[in-house]
């Protein structure tokens, strides 16, 4: 299955970008690269520019940003000739803020196969070979020569991957772990992965997020270069091949004998009065250039609501609840209510800080009708605007009655007893006469809640000795 098959994996570039082209002729320096300042910048959208000096050589280009200095995401890659002269990239348009791929897993359409893995650096002049059962070899010249590393040449070694620039290598030993290494191979070290055998592996271009698979066990990534791993929600099968793209939001896993799986991480659309940083990347045959850190932060918005389902609902009494996020400035919030969605009544004012963060928001509401259907809706405002929450509807209906026991006792009284929701009054009507209209029914008292707040009633009708038929009748209130 991975016997005879030495496979080797591009990572960190699109299938458009072709790097066979570049120069390999020893430059002085890796490309200069100079991070502008962000422009168009609102409460959810920002683009982020930047130069690059390509120093004499065929250079790509791109820029990351995140909401901290690691980044996590890339945006688009541009290609530059051989030149020193300084070109300005496309401004590249921030919407949203990618989460790493491997939440949820989709099965193509890609027939039944005998799907294999492979990889390398971003320009394949840094390349790594595993040998089964034998060492890691890595080349420094697209292959030209090779070189035995220092790893150990017992295990057995079926997949390997790398940083875009080559520094970094992380390998699958199909006997059991995932090692890695920081200088290009030069010394290894077994990471914290189970000692499964893994047979395949991929990197983002950072080298800071992986994907390795296990057949049957499953599919692994690690957030942080391979210190932490966690088994994702992927089905257990015969992986056996595994691929990530440049900025970790897409896998795609291969299955032995099987089929071809896709993994893509969700995206968050950026957010109002959010400080995310970026950073422009150029590479080069020589080496990697990296502009400074920049921050902007997003502008402040009217409230986001959410009005949520009333809780706490009595005869009388009910509490209105929803969520509120201020989105960076200072925030009011009140609920309106009434029998239409005119409203017509308010609850107190909740003021909010100036964050973005969401609150909750709770109001109780007294003197209410049983029986009667109530709108309400969660409304807040600050400096740029208000929002209206949705429209909510709540309505109080005793519970059914459930009656438990009927006697007679000495002297001909008569006594019931029911349950229902505790805490109500309920008072008994009483007819000789079961067709009357009600109207027509004799009051005849009140059901006992014992003890309070149970919901256990009891109800005795001393008047009944010298009646041979009695009906009943029971109310709120």
């Amino acid at each position: 299955m991975k016997n005879n098959l030495i496979a080797i994996t591009l990572l960190g570039l699109l299938s458009a970008l072709t790097f066979s082209t570049f120069s390999q002729t020893a430059l002085a320096d890796p490309p200069t690269v100079t991070t502008l300042a962000a422009t168009g910048v609102t409460s959810t959208n920002a683009t982020i520019n930047g130069t690059v000096n390509p120093s004499g050589a065929n250079t790509y280009a791109y820029l990351e940003y995140g909401l901290t200095t690691n980044y996590g995401n890339i945006g688009e890659f541009t290609t530059l000739p051989a030149s020193t002269n300084i070109s300005t990239l496309p401004g590249f348009m921030m919407s949203s803020i990618a989460a790493p791929a491997g939440a949820l897993w989709t099965q193509t359409g890609a027939p039944t196969n005998l799907w294999q893995y492979f990889a390398s650096s971003y320009d394949g002049t840094m390349l790594a070979a595993v040998a089964d059962r034998a060492s890691i070899w890595t080349s420094t010249n697209s292959g030209i020569n090779w070189s035995q590393t220092s790893s150990p040449n017992t295990n057995r070694w079926l997949s390997i991957a790398s940083s875009a620039d080559g520094t970094q290598l992380f390998s699958a030993d199909g006997a059991g772990g995932v090692w890695t290494s920081t200088n290009s191979g030069v010394t290894w070290a077994k990471t914290t992965a189970p000692n499964s055998g893994f047979w395949g592996i991929s990197s983002s271009a950072d080298g800071s997020i992986l994907a390795a698979v296990a057949p049957y066990v499953g599919i692994f990534t690690s957030t942080n270069s391979g210190v932490t791993w966690n088994q994702t929600t992927a089905p257990i099968a015969v992986w056996e091949t595994i691929a990530m793209s440049p900025d970790a939001t897409q896998l795609t896993a291969g299955v032995y004998g099987g089929g071809i799986w896709t993994s893509s991480g969700a995206k968050s659309a950026l957010t109002p009065a959010t400080t995310y940083h970026y950073r422009l990347v150029g590479i080069n045959s020589t080496g990697t250039g990296l502009g400074g850190d920049l921050t902007f932060t997003t502008s402040t918005a009217a409230p986001a609501v959410n009005t949520l389902a009333a809780s706490s609902i009595t005869a009388s009494n009910a509490t209105l609840n929803g969520n509120v996020n201020p989105n960076g400035a200072a925030a009011t919030a009140y609920f309106q209510y009434g029998l239409t969605t005119n409203y017509g009544s308010l609850t107190a004012s909740t003021n909010l800080a100036a964050t973005n963060t969401a609150f909750s928001i709770s109001n109780l509401i007294t003197n209410l009708t049983t029986r009667t259907l109530y709108h309400y809706q969660l409304v807040a405002s600050n400096s740029l605007g208000i929002t209206l929450g949705n429209d909510a509807t709540f309505i109080y209906q005793p519970a059914p009655f459930n009656l438990s026991n009927v006697s007679k006792l000495s002297g001909g009284v008569l006594q019931m007893s029911f349950t229902n929701l505790g805490g109500f009054a309920f008072t008994v009507l009483g007819s000789t006469n079961l067709a009357l209209p009600l109207t027509n029914w004799t009051v005849i008292g009140p059901a006992v809640e014992s003890p309070a707040g149970s919901g256990n009633y009891q109800f005795t009708d001393t008047q009944n000795t010298n009646q041979t038929t009695q009906y009943y009748r029971v109310r709120s209130p």
